[in-house]
This record gives structure tokens, sequence and C-alpha cells, in this order.
């Protein structure tokens, strides 16, 4: 039989609900289980009436279903490094710039916070090429999640330390006016839900947060607890908390793909956002389910899902990867094949050679980007004189290209930067489109 919240289990679907002695009574029949883990973090939890207390602790059981998504996380996540691991050198950077710029740019969807998913590209690469910047806005952001991918670990032992991260992150993007008002957090009482409706009233003040999250940070700095319950726990707790008047979605969406990233691999980290975007509606039920006091802090469940979601978040991943490989295998035989060259230094097989080094870049950047940007000129010559300054000299390169332009296999797409890419007859030679 599937575990089911004590809401469910008290309201069972068929004849009448427990009574609450006998639903309290599961309750407590559940504590004392071995496989439990219990916390000492107390959520605000919400009763029918629209009242909230916190009187019950945060606990959960480790079923065999929890188990099995765990483990089907780690052989995805193994499958996704391997797939990641073919990948040639611009394709890997490309598909990498791609996750980042997707994540950045769905948690602020999630939001309803407007940003543009090709300045966060620019400014990913600007970041990573140490180049002056052309936007300001989402500076810090960015630098926050490419830390992530560097594996840069972040620890938490104080509350200056939440704050020092909400700082970082966010810095810029949150108006004066929603700045917290006390020490480290917001010192005031808010409400979360519609205009008509409150879901959820968090701590009221700075004193109230503070104490919640001093059991947080000791939760999260308990070794004893298993790794991906515990990041899914601290997600909600930080969640339920809402210590910021703004951002504590982005910075608890942050938090956990951090950690995530450094328990299972970036790639399933810096999925988070894009996955719940996916799931969004899914996502905001679960919190509310899990928050209902008559669940008694119950997130067995709720950590359950919330796992299901990463799943499919990867699932997705791993589908993109082998389709785009595949097609990627594909094309590159066929390269071979119209450009036939062997790589000796004979002036004979250097025009060869450097014309399949030309397209074997733009056809990574063709499959690997997400959207229509391509390569530029610049990078591309960069990247092959990087690789080899005797064949692929930067007075040759630009030759090469516009001798590609003149026959038709390219064309300029853009001017500032200049960005040249495959013509519609091109694409069907390399099986990337199919002729009209």
């Amino acid at each position: 039989m599937s575990y089911i919240t004590l809401h469910q289990f008290k309201y069972n679907g068929s004849g009448p609900s427990l009574t609450k002695t006998e639903a309290k009574a599961e309750y407590f029949k559940r504590m004392e289980s071995d496989s439990v883990w219990k916390t000492n973090l107390y959520p605000l939890l919400t009763d029918s009436n629209g009242g909230q207390s916190d009187d019950f602790p945060i606990f959960f059981e480790n079923t065999t279903k929890m188990y099995s998504k765990i483990q089907k996380i780690t052989n995805n996540s193994r499958q996704i490094r391997r797939l990641v691991n073919t990948l040639p050198g611009i394709a890997g950077r490309t598909y990498t710039n791609e996750v980042l710029a997707n994540e950045i740019f769905f948690t602020n969807e999630i939001e309803g916070v407007k940003t543009n998913r090709e300045d966060i590209k620019t400014m990913v690469d600007e970041q990573k090429n140490d180049k002056t910047p052309t936007k300001k806005r989402l500076q810090s952001t960015v630098r926050m999640y490419r830390d992530i991918f560097n594996q840069k670990i972040i620890k938490i032992y104080s509350l200056e330390d939440i704050r020092r991260i909400y700082d970082s992150l966010l810095q810029g993007e949150i108006p004066d006016k929603k700045l917290p008002d006390g020490k480290y957090f917001r010192n005031k009482e808010v409400w979360i839900g519609s205009a008509m409706k409150s879901f959820h009233r968090p701590p009221k003040n700075e004193s109230e947060i503070s104490d919640k999250l001093k059991q947080l940070i000791y939760f999260m700095n308990d070794a004893d607890v298993p790794e991906i319950p515990k990041a899914i726990v601290t997600h909600f707790m930080f969640e339920n908390t809402h210590p910021f008047y703004d951002g504590n979605g982005r910075t608890g969406r942050y938090l956990l793909s951090e950690y995530l990233s450094s328990k299972i691999d970036p790639y399933t980290g810096l999925i988070i956002s894009t996955s719940i975007h996916n799931e969004q509606s899914k996502y905001y039920k679960i919190f509310k389910e899990a928050e209902r006091r008559d669940n008694f802090g119950d997130l067995t469940v709720f950590i359950e899902q919330i796992l299901s979601i990463i799943i499919e978040g990867q699932l997705d991943v791993r589908t993109n990867l082998v389709d785009k490989l595949e097609a990627f295998n594909k094309s590159a035989k066929i390269l071979n094949k119209v450009f036939a060259h062997t790589e000796e230094y004979e002036e004979a097989n250097l025009k060869k050679w450097r014309i399949f080094s030309v397209f074997f870049i733009l056809l990574q950047s063709y499959l690997f980007n997400m959207d229509d940007n391509g390569i530029t000129d610049t990078q591309l010559i960069n990247f092959w004189y990087n690789t080899n300054t005797r064949v692929f000299k930067k007075n040759k390169m630009p030759e090469i290209i516009g001798w590609l332009e003149e026959n038709n296999w390219i064309y300029r797409a853009k001017s500032n930067p200049i960005i040249h890419k495959f013509t519609d007859s091109t694409k069907v030679t390399l099986n990337l489109a199919e002729k009209d």
C-alpha cells in the first residue's frame, strides 16, 4: 500500500472520516516507526479554518518509494554525466551555458520577474571569458550560479551567512522598499496568497524568523540526515519561514540547486527552477498540502513528489542530450565524407582540414544552442587558434569562412558581432533538415 498523507488517511475516500483522536493515533504510530526521521523544525501549519500553529515538528518516513526515487536520481545523474563527457569542446561549453541561462531565466519567470534569456547567456559568456559586462542587471545572480557549476561549495553556519547569500544572489534585483528592515531579515508581518484569501502567514517578525532559521541551520549541518531528503526538507522550511519581503523563492531554489549540485551533479542541480517551472501548479499544490495542520508536519509525500519533479527534469535533460548527440554524430559522419581530410601539414590538405574544422564548430553551435543564436566568428577562430596555432592561423581562418560564404555553404546572419550560420542547402546536406 502506498504511503499517504495523514490528511488523506483521515478522509479515507470510502466511508466516514476518522475522528481527530483516530487521526492523531496514526500520527503517533508513524512517529514511533523505526524508519522515521524526526527533526527539531517546527513549521507554521494551517488548519481548515485558516488558523496557524507550530506545535508539530517535521518528520519523514524512509519509504521504499523514496529510496527507489533517490536511486533513480543517482542512476540518471550517472547517465547525464556520461553523456556530457562525450560532448566535443564547443558543444559542451554551449550546452553548459544554455543550462545556466535557462535556470536563471526560469527562477525569475516563476516569480513573474521578467528577464531576457539572451542577455543572461551573454553575461555567462562574458564572465567566463573575463570580458567587460555589457549589461549591469543580474551580474551577481549569474556569478552565483556559475559558482554552482564550478562546484564552489557554500557553507551556512549563521544567520549572517543566509543574509550574505541573499544579498549576493539578488544584488540590484530587490526594490529598496522591499529590502529587509531588520538586522538580517524582514521585521514586519506578510501574507502569502491572493488578494482575496491568505494561504499562509509566515513568522511575524525577525525574532521569530531567526528562531526558525537557527534550528534550520543546525538541521542543514547534521551529517546523519540523508542528504537528498535533507535538501528538500530544508527547501520546505525556508519557504515556510519566508524570511524576506521579496526574493524568497529565488533564494530557496538557489540553495536547493547549490546543495543538489554538490551532492549529485551540477546538471541535476541546475534544472531545479526549469523543472519546477514545468510543474508549477503541482509544485504549489504539494506545498499547500504539506502545510496543512492535519498532516502533522509529515513531509514524506512532499519529499517523494519533489523527487518526482527532479526525476522528470533529469529525464528531459537525458532525452535532449541523447537526441542532440545522435543528430550530431550522423551529421559529423556526412561532414567527414564531404570534406574528407587528413591531419597532415601539407598545403593541399590544410584547406580541407580548416574547412572541416569551421563546419565542425558550426555544427556543434547549431545543435546545442537552444535558440537561434550561434557562435561568433571571433569565438570560432580563437577556439581553433588556441587548439593548434600552426594550422589555424588567425589570418587564414577568415579566408576559409569567406570561401564557405561565397560557395553558399554558410551565410552572414549577424554583423555585430559577426555570426555565420548554415544555409538551407547545407542543412539538407548534413541531414539537419529535409529537402523542400
